[in-house]
């Protein structure tokens, strides 16, 4: 390369990359408590819904807009 000059490594730029990453991400117990918060809402959410009957209306709703799409409804 250049002759007397000093260039970092690579592996200095990535570890400055990951450093700053590492700032802005969720660490350990409470990315694992986020994710499973949102899976119990989605479960429970999915649940009330069944019990309302909304999936025959979401299901009737799917079906005319797939046949409207296509030039059938």
């Amino acid at each position: 390369m250049y002759k007397g000059t000093r260039t970092p490594c690579r592996n200095t730029w990535i570890r400055q990359i990951n450093a700053k990453a590492g700032a802005m991400e969720l660490k350990g117990r409470k990315r694992t408590y986020i994710g499973i918060g949102v899976l119990a809402v989605a479960v429970s959410l999915i649940a009330i819904g069944i019990a309302r009957d909304e999936m025959l209306t979401v299901f009737v709703r799917a079906i005319n807009i797939c046949l409207e799409c296509i030039g059938l409804g």
